[in-house]
């Protein structure tokens, strides 16, 4: 994994989009965490889930989205969104020095996105 992230993080431009999902495909499949919500005796665990990369039931291709497993449900994000979430959080950690949150990312699916990009160590929770 550590060859991926480091790939990703030197790319720029198409390769940089390349490199993310290459990183994506050689994880999917592993259990994540959310972070949870709330604060102090409020908070409430983080929610288990895992991925992979949806495939075109007509050409048998990659169509660039996650599909989101939980016990229950399961959620797509699509390609665009995981690329716009990914581009919010490096800029973020760039300005800021960490990413507060799932919401700095400012997308549909940010819990399970923030999760992902934490694991691989590309962002960070803490100052």
């Amino acid at each position: 994994m550590e060859t991926y992230i480091e790939k990703l993080l030197g790319a720029e431009g198409a390769d940089r989009e390349r490199a993310l999902w290459e990183a994506l495909e050689a994880s999917q499949g592993r259990e994540f965490t959310t972070s949870g919500r709330g604060k102090g005796e409020n908070k409430r665990p983080g929610v288990s889930f895992t991925y992979g990369i949806k495939v075109s039931n007509r050409t048998g291709n990659p169509t660039y989205e996650l599909l989101i497993s939980r016990k229950e449900h399961s959620k797509t994000i699509t390609r665009s969104t995981v690329e716009m979430a990914f581009e919010n959080a490096m800029q973020v950690q760039k300005e800021e020095g960490y990413v507060k949150g799932p919401k700095r990312l400012k997308v549909f699916g940010a819990s399970y996105l923030y999760a992902i990009f934490l694991s691989w160590g590309i962002i960070t929770d803490v100052k």
